[in-house]
């Protein structure tokens, strides 16, 4: 009897990664302005501060002159290659559906738990896994930064109260963040950074 494929773990899009989507559909057709997009979204200016915050941080999004600008609008790539990069991501980060067997289960099949693992643990739970930490290595500082800090916490042989609770809140943020990079990906925006599998592609960046 052939087995059916395991349950998935990736989780339901949260409140806040629906909310990230909402303001990057606006952002992919033109730039605005925080205070237009709180008009546009009526979320909140702490809101929208903190989204707009978290966009910069996964180097998506820049603030540029009070406009806030997508990333893809500022890459000249032609359409063949960026179809090329979007595949070469979806490719390392999501489980091919014709397959049924548990080995080949990628990041969308992983508990939070082994995507914890895969930046804080030199184990490697499968050989892709090392190329998409070339990515996230390479273009996304902020999270490997928050990576770095919950390995340092960890290690101490003593923790205060404190120390839990920020340990607590970073493996929560972790966690968020690579299922917002996931989301991203599955709707069309590649990884940012290179791995050594990269196919090989001319990109450039508007000034």
């Amino acid at each position: 009897m052939t087995k059916g494929r395991p349950r998935t773990n990736y989780r339901k899009p949260s409140e806040g990664i629906q909310r990230l989507t909402k303001i990057i559909e606006l952002l992919r057709k033109q730039d605005y302005t925080p205070s237009e997009l709180i008009k546009k979204t009526g979320y909140s200016s702490r809101t929208m501060y903190r989204d707009i915050q978290d966009l910069k941080s996964l180097k998506v999004a820049t603030l540029e002159n009070d406009k806030i600008k997508w990333f893809e609008n500022k890459i000249t790539l032609s359409s063949r290659d960026y179809e090329i990069a979007v595949k070469h991501s979806k490719h390392l980060l999501f489980t091919d559906p014709k397959s049924t067997l548990c080995k080949d289960q990628r990041l969308d099949y992983y508990s939070p738990y082994m995507k914890l693992s895969l930046l804080v643990s030199e184990e490697r739970i499968d050989p892709s896994d090392v190329y998409v930490l070339q990515h996230f290595r390479t273009g996304y500082p902020e999270l490997m930064a928050k990576a770095k800090a919950y390995i340092e916490l960890s290690s101490k042989t003593e923790k205060t109260d404190k120390d839990q609770k920020n340990k607590d809140e970073i493996r929560e943020q972790l966690v968020g963040k690579i299922d917002f990079i996931l989301h991203s990906v599955s709707n069309g925006t590649h990884l940012l950074g290179v791995c050594d599998c990269c196919p090989k592609s001319k990109i450039t960046i508007k000034d």
